[in-house]
């Protein structure tokens, strides 16, 4: 299987996380075993081929391991901006962030992460909406893991998977 193909099922896993959380109330225990799974987990998936073909056991440990520390420092910013400033100034800067990073990646030879940035981008639009309507950070909280989760999965098969030279981010080429 594709790494790409990992984040449509990271995202929906994500996705059905999330809703199990709207529903029930768990305790903040749960939201941050979450946090760790996904953090940790999704760079194993997504970076199995080159953990197989391309590194040897510790650079595939080491970064494995880096990468889910960052994911887990990006879901956790996330959430504490989200509390400091807000909904909409956060669903917002999220869109735009999104939305760039699938041009970045569509620039960079890679067009199936470019639509996925895209579809994440659309898909976030209706919580945009439902900022303004409810400005409640619970809200917010609620669809952070699919955010983080597919951002950090674009990212991560961009970064490793599409390389894209500073040259070709320059002359556009």
């Amino acid at each position: 299987m594709d790494a790409a193909q990992w984040i449509v099922y990271s995202i929906i896993s994500a996705a059905v996380v999330s809703m199990a959380g709207g529903l029930f109330a768990f305790p903040k225990a749960v939201d941050y075993l979450v946090m760790v799974l996904f953090s940790f987990g999704m760079p194993v998936f997504l970076l199995r081929p080159l953990m197989q073909y391309t590194w040897n056991v510790w650079e595939g440990i080491l970064w494995t391991a880096c990468t889910g520390l960052f994911i887990m420092t990006l879901w956790v910013l996330t959430k504490r901006a989200a509390a400091v400033f807000g909904i909409l100034l956060m669903s917002s800067v999220t869109l735009v962030v999104i939305a760039f990073s699938g041009f970045i990646l569509l620039f960079s030879g890679s067009a199936l992460l470019g639509q996925l940035s895209g579809a994440l981008a659309a898909a976030l639009l209706p919580v945009m909406i439902a900022a303004l309507i409810s400005p409640s950070p619970e809200f917010y909280e609620k669809v952070t893991p699919v955010i983080i989760v597919g951002l950090a999965g674009l990212w991560i098969n961009g970064y490793f998977f599409a390389e894209m030279s500073i040259w070709r981010i320059l002359t556009g080429s």
